[in-house]
């Protein structure tokens, strides 16, 4: 900064120079920049940390709630596979004690061996989640000829597997209750002519096994008719239950579907239950 003044006659010139500096305010300095931006960066970072810490513990929560949630599916389902037996069994004990009354020893006999064989396979499926179609078609086998001799051979039956079923998997007892049902509310109002047929079929592409019950018995609604109620069987109940539990938390789940078949005066003729099972190997 530079003064310069005169005397009032104009003969004298007095010149000074003053030097000095005006600092920039602190906002506008380097340092202080820096330090915003280091700051708005940490703490950036540390609400994405902390966010992603957040993310975590549920994401950990959720897979705790679903293993938990998973393994109360899995003791349901046991114990209602643990109800399903007794109730077969009770059903087969009647049927034994049936010929025992009528002094039938020799078809009581011959039912009493066959029912030990078939007890001896669900004590071996018992433990088991899953087994393969070929030990499931074996006890329906066995189950069947137990029938059979109950109805004294008023009853025909086929099992129809055209497909290698050795490796592929599926839910323990899944198909027997529905042929349980079939027999015992749809062939047994029937004098004659019973037959029962099971389809295996592997749906390659879609990688499911089918499976069709079919029977010629006297439909779901006469049956209810018949039992002069419409409550729903034990088994149907509890395989309903059951088919929820083998679903729960699968992306790919077994359908089921139940048709009342009708011939062309809408009489009813059967009933057919179609079931998709995702393999398993």
């Amino acid at each position: 900064f530079e003064i310069r003044a005169k005397s009032s006659n104009g003969t004298k010139y007095i010149s000074e120079k003053i030097s000095f500096q005006i600092n920039q305010p602190y906002w506008k300095k380097w340092w202080f920049v820096l330090s915003i931006v280091l700051v708005a960066f940490g703490l950036i970072i540390f609400f994405y940390r902390n966010k992603l810490a957040v993310k975590e513990k549920e994401k950990e929560l959720a897979l705790k709630n679903a293993k938990f949630e998973n393994e109360l599916a899995i003791l349901k389902l046991e114990n209602l596979k643990s109800q399903m037996n007794p109730h077969f069994i009770f059903n087969a004990l009647n049927s034994i004690q049936e010929y025992i009354v009528l002094n039938q020893k020799n078809l009581a006999s011959s039912y009493l061996a066959k029912f030990a064989d078939l007890i001896r396979a669900y004590l071996d499926h018992s433990s088991k989640g899953y087994i393969s179609l070929r030990e499931e078609i074996e006890c329906l086998n066995i189950y069947l000829e137990l029938e059979k001799l109950r109805f004294e051979d008023k009853f025909t039956y086929k099992i129809i597997s055209l497909e290698s079923n050795e490796d592929v998997k599926i839910p323990t007892m899944l198909i027997q209750p529905y042929v349980e049902n079939a027999i015992k509310h749809g062939l047994l109002h029937k004098k004659t002519d019973r037959v029962l047929e099971i389809f295996f079929e592997i749906l390659k592409e879609e990688q499911m096994l089918k499976c069709i019950v079919l029977d010629n018995g006297v439909g779901r609604n006469k049956a209810a008719q018949l039992r002069n109620n419409k409550h729903q069987s034990f088994a149907t109940k509890a395989n309903q239950n059951r088919l929820e539990l083998l679903n729960f938390g699968k992306e790919i789940k077994i359908g089921v579907t139940i048709e009342d078949l009708a011939n062309e005066n809408k009489e009813p003729i059967g009933t057919k239950v179609t079931l998709l099972i995702p393999i398993l190997k």
